[in-house]
């Protein structure tokens, strides 16, 4: 990773309102943070988060995603987990950069950046053109209606093929318990992970002990 250009900073207050169900927060004013390489992470007023981006068994560990100098990281984590705005990996990063922003002791911060690289949300998105099925369906309807149709009668909706598109989000979670969060607290409390590394260290365990994936939605 490059040398960051300066240090993260927020840019406004978590101001919320807890809702009724006893879970989701709503924000009544727009939130940012700005990472380390001077890349914003806007959050806007009226957006509710949960908290559902922290991995459970590193509640136990902070009490809840919205108690003390966590607080403003999970809101960032949680907004971008659930927009899936930018890739899965950059997010759970730029937890690790807010906490540390926060005041998060460096050790903590490390162990949560790990954990959300774990059990955490990991998302694909494809894009794949449609035009094909789309004229397919466009000549065979007509087929069924006025016999056969060619191709210089089709209306101009099929002039712009780039037009046709259609995008699919992938979302899956591996597994992590307590224990899990026991060895990670083990093996990263001796600093022999640089903080690069933290995501292919913790991949390298999914691999050794065989987990697999779960899709969600």
């Amino acid at each position: 990773m490059t040398t960051p250009k300066a240090s993260g900073h927020y840019e406004g207050n978590v101001v919320a309102e807890f809702l009724n169900d006893g879970r989701l927060v709503r924000l009544v004013e727009p939130f940012a943070y700005v990472d380390p390489f001077t890349m914003r992470w806007d959050v806007p007023s009226g957006w509710e988060v949960d908290g559902a981006s922290i991995p459970k068994p590193l509640w136990s560990l902070v009490g809840s995603p919205f108690v003390g100098t966590y607080r403003n990281a999970s809101v960032i984590h949680d907004y971008y987990c659930d927009t899936k705005a930018r890739p899965w990996g950059a997010v759970h990063r730029v937890f690790y950069d807010a906490m540390l922003t926060s005041s998060v002791h460096p050790i903590r911060a490390r162990l949560m950046y790990a954990a959300v690289c774990w059990g955490g949300p990991r998302w694909s998105i494809e894009t794949v053109n449609t035009y094909h099925e789309a004229l397919e369906e466009y000549l065979r309807n007509s087929r069924e209606g006025s016999g056969r149709v060619h191709r210089p009668m089709l209306g101009p909706e099929f002039d712009d093929v780039a037009s046709y598109t259609k995008t699919t989000t992938k979302v899956v979670q591996f597994p992590f318990e307590e224990d899990d969060l026991s060895w990670l607290e083990k093996h990263l409390a001796a600093d022999e992970v640089a903080d690069d590394d933290i995501p292919n260290f913790v991949d390298a365990q999914i691999q050794r002990m065989g987990l697999a994936s779960t899709e969600v939605d």
